[in-house]
């Protein structure tokens, strides 16, 4: 949101998923996002969630199936952004390359290009078993805290896992679902 607000016009947002980070960055800044994604089954997620979303986001939200590493829309933006690591699930160096041009023919002279990856570390027993939390957040009455914990590594497979762990607390009451999901990342540790 801070480089986004330091921008005007559209947005493109690649790998746009089921829209999760689409519609919170649509209804902070008020702009209209055009979002490309590759997975209908993602894009079916968030058309679901779009058709629920308020009539404003609806118009204001582009959906369209594509691929990040091939794609023209004729025009400029002051604001791209690839979320959660995405860039790095292109599954060869070619691809990665041709985003990052496709990337460049569509960013305005004064634009920012934002794109999250993961930095890779040694990952040995120290890392095994620690627990990390990824949010704490309040809502009303309720809090929710998520973490994870690194489970698995395999440095020469380039293959990690960890696991979730929600913990609510509603009213005074513990409610904690631990290994609610198993995450595995293949990365790009060169």
């Amino acid at each position: 949101m801070e480089y986004a607000n330091k921008t005007k016009g559209p947005i493109l947002e690649l790998a746009s998923g089921t829209g999760r980070v689409s519609l919170y960055v649509a209804e902070k800044t008020g702009r209209t996002l055009e979002c490309i994604e590759l997975s209908e089954y993602m894009l079916e997620r968030f058309k679901e969630k779009l058709h629920k979303a308020p009539k404003q986001l609806q118009d204001s939200i582009h959906i369209r199936n594509g691929d990040m590493s091939n794609f023209n829309l004729g025009q400029k933006f002051e604001f791209i952004m690839i979320p959660w690591r995405a860039l790095q699930w292109l599954p060869f160096q070619e691809k990665t390359t041709a985003c990052l041009d496709c990337v460049y023919k569509h960013l305005s002279d004064n634009g920012i290009f934002v794109f999250d990856i993961f930095k890779p570390r040694t990952y040995d027993e120290k890392w095994i078993g620690k627990e990390d939390i990824s949010y704490d957040i309040t809502d009303g009455d309720k809090r929710i805290i998520r973490s994870t914990i690194n489970h698995h590594a395999d440095t020469v497979q380039k293959y990690i896992q960890y696991k979730n762990k929600i913990k609510i607390l509603e009213n005074g009451v513990e409610r904690v679902k631990e290994d609610l999901l198993t995450y595995s990342k293949r990365q790009n540790l060169k």
